[in-house]
């Protein structure tokens, strides 16, 4: 309910994200002190050109008074956004209980 009710999420390498995007919400991902070399990279989700990825305090904090003026532009491409989720989480086409039923 919590996210369904929010106009902007922010947190890392959280669930939380794909549900933000399944609900079409604006995210906003810390990134600070990480970067290409750092070994925390390889372990972080790339949510693409969906998310707003903030890698300073000042970057954080503009996209912050954005976001609460209602300047910050939905970034969302759904073909980018169903990639992520079929990634991360598995098939979207609700056919799941008919494919386990088949298994068994």
């Amino acid at each position: 309910k919590l996210i369904r009710k929010s106009s902007l999420v922010i947190g890392f390498n959280t669930t939380t994200l794909f549900e933000a995007l399944i609900l079409d919400k604006n995210i906003i991902v810390p990134k600070f002190g990480i970067t290409n070399k750092s070994v925390i990279k390889n372990f972080t989700l790339d949510m693409k050109n969906t998310v707003f990825y903030a890698n300073n305090e000042k970057k954080f904090i503009n996209l912050l008074n954005k976001a609460y003026l209602g300047e910050l532009e939905k970034r969302k491409n759904k073909r980018i956004i169903k990639n992520i989720i079929e990634q991360h989480i598995g098939n979207t086409d609700g056919k799941s209980t008919k494919r386990l039923i088949n298994e068994l």
